[in-house]
């Protein structure tokens, strides 16, 4: 016999073990930049940073076009370990972060924020970890958390209700 209550039973089971799947990814894809930039915030040291190049290019997003630098750096932690990495920065952040060009037209050097104890986990000081924008205080990072975290609660709240209402 086809049992339609026992069917809807499953259906329900199914659907809120994909959506707490599903909120679980989402929150840990938004939520591991985040965590990194506020271990960044809070333990970061500095680091004095050469720059390499800044390349520009133009970006489109279908309304205007608008400037943007690749920042390449270098810097050496007093441990002695070197590391690189790349800044995506607006021409007009660009200045304000590594400062002005010289006569030749390069750039001096630049800060850069990083935590002792995982170096590879930096980004100029002043600057986003990972394109996330400006980081802020410390009370507006840890409102995108909690906006993050609200969020995939309510998802896994609602299947939690789903799951209740099978009992």
């Amino acid at each position: 016999m086809n049992d339609p209550a026992g069917s809807r039973k499953r259906r329900n089971i199914l659907f809120s073990m994909a959506l707490i799947s599903i909120a679980s990814v989402a929150g840990g894809y938004f939520l591991l930049p985040l965590c990194v930039e506020l271990q960044i915030s809070m333990f970061g040291e500095e680091a004095e940073a050469t720059i390499v190049k800044v390349e520009g290019f133009e970006r489109d997003n279908g309304e205007r076009e608008w400037t943007l630098d690749y920042i390449n750096y270098t810097f050496k932690i007093p441990d002695g370990y070197l590391f690189a990495g790349v800044n995506v920065a607006n021409t007009s952040e660009t200045e304000r972060l590594i400062g002005k060009k010289d006569a030749s037209g390069n750039y001096g050097h630049a800060s850069v924020e990083y935590v002792r104890q995982h170096p590879e986990r930096h980004r100029l000081k002043g600057w986003g970890y990972n394109g996330l924008g400006p980081p802020g205080p410390l009370p507006s990072l840890l409102f995108r958390m909690c906006l993050v975290i609200g969020g995939v609660g309510l998802v896994c709240l609602y299947a939690y209700t789903l799951l209740e209402k099978i009992h």
